[in-house]
């Protein structure tokens, strides 16, 4: 009977396997789940179970074969490694450093096992511990010519150019491949050494002319070697040898653009895109020059008004640490004729681009499909579909994006301009699709009239006859003074009547949050219950009754996210307690606490699963006692009471 059901099982795991190599996932994936069913400690099934099930695009595979795994250990490295690249593969650096440890603890003379361990705990940010372990990797097999490649890449930084270029040519040595020379030519590049990064990426054109790098890495060189024919030219034949291959075109049109190019840059652009689905219909690229709103209104005699001249700010946060943030010149200006970009709410006019006030951080923000590349002479790459929508007579740009802490923080400083200006009251307000009911809400308590908002219609690129811009007042993430001062000033009577009543300890929870979820919540408030904090839901209150409930806060401890904006209306002396993880440390709050003079501690945990679109979106704990020593630090409450 027991020959018979391992005959069984070997014949069911073959045929599984003629499935996976004919091309048919899926078939083999339920052939693999039934030898599993029959013998649930199969190894091999459970392995290639995983990898058909990630030729599928199921990365939750991941998460079903290691806990096979923590049910049927191996004692072999190769199910580890396995673990570790799928760890990987879901950004889980820190899971994929535990999985590649544990290979190297079953195979510690297998040279790869420490390289892999070494590439993920330096993209774990822990670099020193990634460059030892790819060094040992190099003492068990100095002819391993990956091991010395990556710890080349490792050194690509300031001041470790050399020592990336040592590893680099220890690698060559070996192997002399087109990928190892165009990294010697990076190296060189960046040491100042053009001629000697010239010869290296001719040579990887000559040994894989199909390899960009060597085309691109060439051409920069022969630019610093003031050589700029030389390069347009070999710009125009790596153009002729990529066509039909559109990120390479890409790239080829931004060289072109980096030197000046402007018509080259277009074409190759137009040839990148040709035949992208997601392109909008009518779309052209064509160059654009970045321009001051000042200067274009100067030019063409319109309204422009300068409300306050660029300035620096110097602060001391709570935990000590001081700020210097130069926030930028706030204007008002009029623009007729204008092109209002939605994704960005840049503005076009004619052939320029106006970048200052403009957008969600910075200038440098500039980007997206809309404007895929801008030059440091100040040629922007734009590819635009012409306008779907066009406002007619006089209108000011509102904007705004789909988060309640940029609205309330950046987008509607543009009323805090606009109070200067009350011959303008009566104008519409034009605002995004995407803005909630809440920041309207907030708009009216700010002496908004609900009937000047207009809300524009979801489309690329949108006409206005006459547009009055106020300017954003911000810098990067943080809220200017002159705003900050604007909201509590018009919010004064609703933030005075939340002070008189009784304080209160509050805990933001993220309810409706998809991803950078705090996942330990509930063991949080067990732990903080006995200092009197309680859960809040902000979206469960009008706007009216949010700021009376914050401004009666003493206390606020919250994930950082979109509603954190909140503290904005808590009085001076309340105190922020700041949940984040290592991948999303940012200055914004240390600053707005010192600016409302409230006191402010973070509390940094580790990253988790990252279910959204950016590497601060990972989910995340913080250990409890961490917080409740953060919140009684705030609190000034002695260690014993």
């Amino acid at each position: 009977m027991a020959d018979f059901l391992k005959s069984l099982i070997d014949q069911t795991f073959a045929r599984a396997l003629a499935y996976y190599k004919a091309g048919d996932a899926a078939t083999a994936e339920g052939v693999f789940r039934t030898v599993l069913d029959i013998a649930p400690d199969h190894a091999e099934a459970a392995e290639w179970l995983l990898l058909t099930r990630l030729d599928q695009g199921d990365l939750e595979a991941g998460k079903d074969y290691r806990a096979w795994l923590a049910t049927n250990p191996s004692d072999s490295a190769g199910p580890y490694l396995l673990l570790g690249y799928v760890a990987e593969m879901t950004a889980q650096t820190g899971l994929a450093r535990f999985d590649y440890r544990r290979a190297a603890v079953l195979e510690p003379y297998n040279a790869v096992v420490w390289l892999r361990a070494g590439r993920a705990a330096a993209a774990d940010n822990a670099v020193p511990e990634g460059v030892a372990l790819m060094i040992r990797a190099t003492l068990i097999d100095p002819t391993d010519a990956a091991a010395w490649r990556a710890l080349g890449d490792v050194h690509m930084k300031p001041g470790a150019e050399e020592a990336a270029l040592h590893y680099f040519l220890q690698a060559l040595a070996l192997a002399d491949t087109a990928d190892l020379r165009a990294c010697a030519g990076r190296a060189l590049l960046t040491l100042g050494d053009m001629a000697g990064a010239l010869h290296h990426f001719e040579v990887a054109i000559r040994q894989d002319p199909d390899r960009r790098d060597g085309w691109l890495g060439s051409v920069q060189a022969l630019v610093a070697l003031e050589r700029a024919d030389e390069a347009a030219e070999r710009l125009a034949g790596a153009a002729a040898r990529f066509q039909g291959r559109g990120e390479d075109l890409r790239e080829i049109a931004f060289r072109f653009l980096d030197i000046g190019r402007r018509d080259e840059a277009a074409r190759a652009y137009a040839a990148a895109m040709a035949g992208d689905p997601n392109r909008p219909k009518g779309a052209e690229p064509r160059i654009l020059r970045r321009r001051r709103a000042a200067d274009l209104c100067a030019e063409r005699g319109w309204p422009y008004t300068e409300v306050q001249p660029e300035r620096a700010v110097t602060c001391v946060d709570d935990t000590g640490r001081r700020h210097d943030v130069v926030f930028p010149e706030v204007f008002l200006a009029r623009v007729d004729g204008a092109r209002i970009v939605t994704a960005t709410w840049a503005v076009t006019c004619g052939d320029t681009v106006l970048l200052d006030g403009l957008l969600h951080y910075d200038p440098d923000s500039l980007g997206g499909p809309e404007f895929p590349k801008q030059s440091r002479s100040g040629d922007v790459l734009s590819d635009l579909p012409p306008p779907a929508a066009r406002i007619e007579g006089e209108a000011i740009l509102i904007g705004g994006v789909a988060n309640w802490s940029h609205l309330v923080q950046e987008w509607l400083s543009r009323l805090t301009v606009l109070e200067r200006f009350p011959e303008l009251d009566r104008l519409p307000l034009l605002v995004t699709p995407h803005m909630m009911r809440s920041v309207r809400d907030l708009m009216a308590l700010l002496g908004v009239d609900p009937a000047r908002i207009v809300t524009l219609p979801d489309v690329p690129v949108i006409e206005a006859d006459r547009l009055w811009i106020p300017s954003l007042t911000h810098r990067h993430k943080f809220a200017s003074p002159l705003h900050i001062d604007f909201l509590r000033r018009r919010l004064a009577p609703r933030i005075a009547e939340g002070m008189r009543r009784s304080r209160r300890r509050l805990f933001m929870l993220r309810r409706s949050a998809n991803y950078r979820t705090l996942v330990n919540e509930q063991e949080l408030l067990d732990a903080l219950a006995p200092l009197g904090v309680e859960a809040v839901a902000p979206e469960d209150y009008s706007m009216a009754e949010q700021i009376a409930l914050f401004a009666s806060a003493e206390l606020v401890v919250g994930a950082l996210g979109g509603g954190t904006a909140a503290i904005l209306f808590c009085p001076p002396g309340a105190a922020f307690v700041e949940l984040t993880h290592r991948q999303f440390t940012i200055a914004q709050y240390g600053v707005l606490t010192a600016t409302l003079h409230q006191r402010y501690r973070r509390v940094v945990g580790p990253t988790l699963e990252n279910r959204g679109s950016t590497t601060y979106d990972f989910d995340f704990s913080v250990r409890p006692e961490e917080v409740v020593a953060a919140c009684r630090s705030v609190l000034g409450m002695d260690a014993g009471s």
